[in-house]
């Protein structure tokens, strides 16, 4: 098997296991983690949890999902694992209805990447913290002003909070 080699490169791991979870191949999850488990190195570790976590994701074990995807948060992990893991938490909290660790989970990855920062926004929206989500709003727009989808709303969201000259300015900024 590849990764059974010595001085193995781990970098395409991840993103091969991405794939084989979205294609939903347990088989070959299945392979990756048993040549992940017999490698001694921490980034071989970390692959194997999230693997790990996307196994129990298809098998239907969220909750087991969530304790391998937890292992990533409390260790010195790849970011990009990192990133995989908190996506996927976010998601199987959004599903269980349990929006404060999907809050938490957005949060997180708001500060990985700024990109996540509408998605943080809309779910403190969701969960009644307007004013929040508009300074988070506020604060991505400022970045990339050209994100006009987000600048809209921005725009209701400042409607619904009755601030109507801000809202006026962000459909203005939109037209």
């Amino acid at each position: 098997m590849l990764l059974m080699r010595k001085n193995i490169n781990l970098s395409g791991v991840r993103s091969k296991a991405s794939t084989l979870f979205q294609k939903q191949d347990i088989e070959q999850l299945e392979r990756l983690a048993e040549g992940l488990t017999s490698k001694d190195d921490p980034k071989a570790k970390q692959l194997l949890c999230l693997t790990n976590g996307y196994l129990a994701e298809l098998n239907g074990n969220v909750e087991e999902a969530l304790v391998e995807y937890n292992k990533l948060l409390s260790e010195e992990s790849d970011t990009a694992a990192l990133e995989d893991a908190l996506r996927r938490i976010a998601v199987i909290c959004i599903d269980k209805r349990d929006t404060g660790n999907a809050v938490a989970a957005l949060e997180c990855l708001t500060q990985l990447s700024p990109t996540y920062a509408p998605q943080y926004a809309e779910i403190l929206r969701l969960t009644g913290d307007n004013q929040a989500a508009a300074e988070i709003y506020s604060t991505y727009l400022e970045k990339t002003p050209e994100d006009l989808a987000t600048m809209l709303k921005l725009g209701k969201l400042y409607k619904d909070m009755r601030a109507d000259e801000a809202a006026q300015m962000a459909f203005n900024y939109v037209l």
